[in-house]
């Protein structure tokens, strides 16, 4: 089934019978709490998808990756300190490394199977601003998974702390496409005594 961007004006419908509701007041009621967790991560993907020029096709739900940019295959993670609830304290920062069992490819419709990570670059965007769309309100950590499987190989889930240990490229989002660049092109098993940062524009 070929899955296309909605332009929001789309109208629900009872039969012929056009309804008053649109596209775009169900996105309103069911995406508007973007500090929720759920919605977070998937604000996650588009910042990075917009960063990449990838927004222009919808976001696929159950593929081994969230993004690819060429034949590069990209997770992203999601987590900030601050949460939609009422808090006692701030949330710890964790970000999922899990190696997953298997992974489905949307291209084929085929499963992966195997206890591995299956993209080649992670990036992790802390948000730590009060507003999620602030982009300066964000922090983007970018590893690739080679630097994961060489340091932590079955490790879950990941701190800000030990992840600066893995010496990220630490970025801004306006540098977020030349800090994935560059991670991707350095050598896979390379990892330098000093954290990289954002190359300069």
């Amino acid at each position: 089934m070929s899955v296309s961007l909605k332009t929001g004006a789309e109208p629900f419908r009872s039969g012929s019978q056009v309804l008053q509701a649109t596209v775009f007041d169900y996105w309103r009621w069911s995406g508007s709490n973007l500090m929720s967790n759920r919605e977070r991560s998937i604000l996650g993907e588009f910042l990075v998808a917009t960063a990449l020029g990838l927004e222009k096709k919808p976001r696929i739900e159950w593929n081994a990756y969230d993004l690819k940019s060429g034949d590069l295959k990209i997770e992203i993670k999601t987590s900030s300190a601050k949460q939609s609830w009422s808090q006692s304290k701030p949330s710890p920062i964790r970000f999922d490394i899990a190696p997953k069992s298997y992974g489905w490819d949307e291209e084929t419709d085929t499963t992966d199977v195997g206890v591995k990570r299956r993209a080649d670059v992670y990036v992790f965007c802390e948000l730590h601003g009060d507003d999620p769309l602030d982009t300066d309100g964000w922090t983007f950590y970018v590893v690739s998974t080679a630097v994961l499987n060489q340091r932590v190989p079955n490790q879950k889930s990941i701190g800000v702390k030990p992840l600066m240990d893995l010496h990220p490229t630490v970025s801004t989002y306006a540098d977020l496409k030349k800090s994935i660049e560059a991670v991707n092109d350095s050598p896979a098993s390379q990892v330098s005594i000093e954290p990289h940062h954002s190359p300069p524009a």
